[in-house]
């Protein structure tokens, strides 16, 4: 790990992870964010947050991480395939992976798994990148398309760009939208004051949402939400900006982690301890062929609307056939 020595002698403030972004140039303000969080930068011999403010003579220490190595290694990561062939893989991700390594995540990720699955993916972004043509958050599971061939790659990325490709999400929340059934047409943008974090932004990127309430339980809904475009946390900031925070969304939501104890006093434990996010199916096309993958609730989420039945007998919600399978 290199270590970098600073000091900060000018008197005009300015936060510290904007400093070093600037000091550094070849990385990025939320890299420090991350670095600063983590511990590993220390002014005057003391952590700090990213937003502390420099004001003149401070003494600023760095550690840096290794860098990821240029190509991932494989790694015997158990991935469930729902559909393989020469061009493609798709697979059912699991909560808690990530996508590709990156600052923080040099390793455990879903491409070291895939380079354990497959010698071949393809090479149209960096070596970090191999064969992802889009990207699922850390906690959000599901289907993922992943591509063997540079051919499928320029091939499913241009349908994402043209916003063909379609994607279904189902979602348990905390908050029920007032109406059941709409369009959420919302532009998003980065926050200026959480680096990780996203925000509704009047001049931010054209973004929509359409959704409908399968069921209601009390405070909690159960959604299935349909984006057309692509934006970064797009569902969960669309959804609470209706009064539908995912359950268990750190970032946006209104709850870490669902425990027993929110309905009764007599279970102890926890419910649900990541965000209630599943994506379900996705339909595209490759060479002139449509194709379609879906990939059942998983168990956790499952379990939650089990509880939700059990605990609401009356269920308040829409009755009738659910709109996915």
């Amino acid at each position: 790990m290199a270590v970098e020595y600073l000091k900060y002698a000018d008197s005009k403030k300015i936060r510290i992870d904007s400093y070093l972004a600037q000091t550094f140039p070849e990385f990025s303000r939320s890299f420090f964010g991350r670095l600063i969080k983590e511990g590993e930068v220390l002014v005057n011999g003391k952590q700090v947050k990213p937003s502390y403010l420099l004001s003149g003579e401070e003494e600023i220490e760095i550690h840096f991480p290794p860098p990821p190595p240029k190509k991932p290694l494989a790694e015997d990561i158990p991935l469930e395939v729902l559909f393989e062939n020469e061009h493609i893989l798709v697979i059912n991700k699991p909560a808690g992976l990530v996508v590709h390594p990156g600052p923080g995540n040099a390793e455990g990720t879903l491409v070291n798994g895939l380079l354990n699955l497959t010698s071949k993916l393809s090479e149209v972004d960096i070596p970090e990148r191999a064969g992802i043509v889009h990207r699922l958050d850390k906690d959000t599971s599901g289907v993922i398309l992943v591509a063997k061939t540079n051919q499928a790659h320029f091939h499913l990325a241009q349908q994402f760009q043209e916003r063909s490709v379609q994607k279904e999400y189902l979602a348990i929340t905390h908050g029920v939208p007032k109406e059941r059934e709409g369009r959420i047409d919302l532009p998003i943008g980065r926050s200026q004051r959480v680096w990780k974090k996203m925000k509704i932004d009047p001049r931010g990127k054209a973004s929509l949402t359409y959704y409908k309430v399968q069921k209601t339980w009390g405070p909690f809904a159960f959604i299935i939400a349909r984006p057309k475009t692509g934006r970064t946390h797009q569902i969960r900031l669309h959804l609470r900006a209706v009064g539908a925070p995912i359950l268990c969304d750190e970032l946006y939501g209104k709850e870490k982690e669902l425990k027993y104890s929110f309905f009764t006093s007599f279970q102890k434990g926890t419910l649900l301890s990541r965000q209630a996010l599943h994506a379900h199916k996705i339909k595209f096309q490759l060479f002139g062929k449509e194709m379609e993958f879906q990939s059942p609730l998983p168990e956790d989420l499952q379990r939650v609307l089990d509880f939700f039945q059990a605990h609401y007998p009356k269920e308040s919600g829409i009755s009738g056939k659910n709109d996915y399978n």
